[in-house]
């Protein structure tokens, strides 16, 4: 299956390269990635015409830029046959000792990957340790920064937990590895989704990585389990691939595109502006083929169907995992970015998804504000950046404005939530929600195929929102006594 996944995108590919699609498009990294996969190909001498113009983006390419990726270039240049690095435009970026540095986890343990693999080191630095002794909750969770839990950086960074266990052989990497794939897969609803939490959110950077070390630490271990989510997850991503292209975010709105990021673009919707096509989807087919090599090939024929029922509450992590006979939901801590949070859970019904995950780029212009978010807003327009679960059914959210308090019941087939608020001056709250509003008799409820969502609160706006989730509606709640009351009923099969 992966081979013939595989050669269809590679194929596309070549296609679109003759008509001209990629040549406006910006890159930073994607290109060496995408040699590989030809050069690791049986019939390589197929892709030619394809490699030559890779060839040519690379030697035009100004690598003294400081967006140019260092580490990933080199990384993926280190697999490629030395007869085809020693064309001038590689041997440079090859041969050169330039890194970028960056001090978020995935980039520092992807340049130690580098640096083992050309021979700069022999032994792992002291610092790294260091690092992942903060970076790596008592869970097993990578944070890629303090205040950065995304799953996406999580998987890739177990992913290169991986690659360093397999040169070393060092028992502590090993068994951080172990700690930090098992979270992957707990991750892994039974839809197949994993990539919901914080920066990335359903980018396709991330997929590959889940998918290869689930699989890596299947043959390893030969537990099913890690076996099922990764092959739950490489469903998903063959069927979010239309006419063999891979797009860059998996939501409805993402279709392929000749232009670069747009902040205002429907097309762009759940990007970030240092987000480039052709890295993230040439990225992702990097690992689908080399899990085809170094794995083995997988049969879609052969993945469990069976809905699993669990619940886990990762308190480290400031996570509540719940998939009931109805329904997946996860709940999450915000901590830092709002993208972090899920006070409001991510909730999906069926496979499909029936709440967004929250918020997008925040440092620069971008389509995402901070009232199309389902958290409280204070009298700035800002919402709290601190939570813990006091226990695995109360969130408490906290900020220089007060207290707000969710208070969940879950059963199997509703999910009540009661959110009160300790501040001197009312906070403003939003729900975002798919589906349709409608109100009758003082009553609001939004209705949904497969559940409906009762709001038991006053209703002052109602207007659209964007999130990586696509296009919703956020409705502004109000109400002169708290607490508020959301109920998520869900319709038996």
């Amino acid at each position: 299956m992966l081979s013939m996944l595989t050669a269809s995108i590679l194929d596309d590919i070549q296609s679109k390269t003759y008509n001209g699609d990629y040549d406006a498009l910006r890159w930073y990294y994607g290109y060496s990635f995408l040699l590989f996969t030809i050069t690791n190909q049986k019939n390589s001498n197929k892709y030619d015409y394809l490699k030559e113009y890779i060839f040519t983006k690379i030697d035009d390419t100004d690598i003294s830029n400081a967006s140019f990726h260092w580490e990933f270039n080199k990384y993926a240049l280190s697999f490629i046959n030395d007869d085809i690095v020693k064309k001038p435009c590689l041997k440079k970026i090859r041969e050169s000792e330039k890194y970028n540095d960056s001090k978020a986890t995935n980039w520092i343990l992807l340049n130690t990957v580098c640096k083992l693999r050309r021979g700069e080191i022999k032994k792992l630095p002291l610092k790294l340790f260091a690092y992942l002794k903060f970076r790596q909750d008592r869970d097993g969770f990578i944070w890629d920064a303090r205040k950065v839990r995304s799953s996406q950086y999580h998987a890739f960074s177990s992913f290169l937990l991986y690659e360093i266990y397999k040169i070393t052989g060092s028992k502590n990497i090993e068994r951080r590895f172990f700690k930090s794939v098992r979270i992957t897969a707990l991750l892994t609803l039974n839809s197949g989704e994993f990539n919901y939490l914080g920066r990335g959110q359903f980018q396709t950077f991330g997929y590959g990585p889940a998918f290869y070390s689930l699989y890596a630490a299947y043959k390893e271990t030969g537990d099913e389990e890690y076996k099922r989510a990764a092959n739950l997850i490489l469903s998903v991503i063959s069927s979010n691939i239309e006419n063999d292209h891979i797009p860059l975010v998996l939501n409805e709105c993402s279709r392929f595109t000749t232009s670069n990021y747009e902040f205002d673009s429907l097309n762009h919707i759940g990007w970030y502006p240092y987000n480039n096509f052709i890295d993230y989807s040439f990225f992702l087919l990097y690992f689908l083929d080399r899990a085809k090599d170094e794995l083995g090939d997988v049969s879609l024929n052969n993945i469990s169907r069976e809905h699993i029922l669990r619940e886990h509450y990762l308190k480290s992590s400031g996570l509540r995992i719940v998939e009931k006979t109805n329904y997946s939901a996860v709940f999450g801590s915000v901590k830092g970015f709002i993208t972090n949070g899920l006070p409001i859970p991510y909730l999906e019904s069926r496979g499909r998804r029936c709440t967004p995950v929250l918020g997008g780029e925040q440092f620069t212009k971008s389509l995402y504000k901070s009232n199309m978010i389902s958290l409280p807003l204070d009298r700035k327009k800002k919402p709290p950046s601190n939570s813990f679960f006091f226990n695995s059914n109360s969130l408490i959210l906290y900020s220089w404005a007060g207290l707000d308090i969710y208070r969940y019941k879950i059963t199997n087939s509703c999910i009540s939530i009661l959110i009160s608020s300790l501040r001197l001056f009312k906070p403003s709250y939003h729900i975002s929600l798919f589906g349709k509003v409608v109100i009758n008799n003082g009553v609001t409820k939004v209705e949904y195929e497969n559940m409906v969502v009762y709001l038991y609160a006053d209703i002052l706006s109602i207007n659209r929102g964007y999130s990586a989730s696509g296009v919703f509606n956020v409705i502004q709640l109000t109400s002169k006594k708290t607490p508020i009351k959301i109920d998520f009923k869900f319709f038996k099969k």
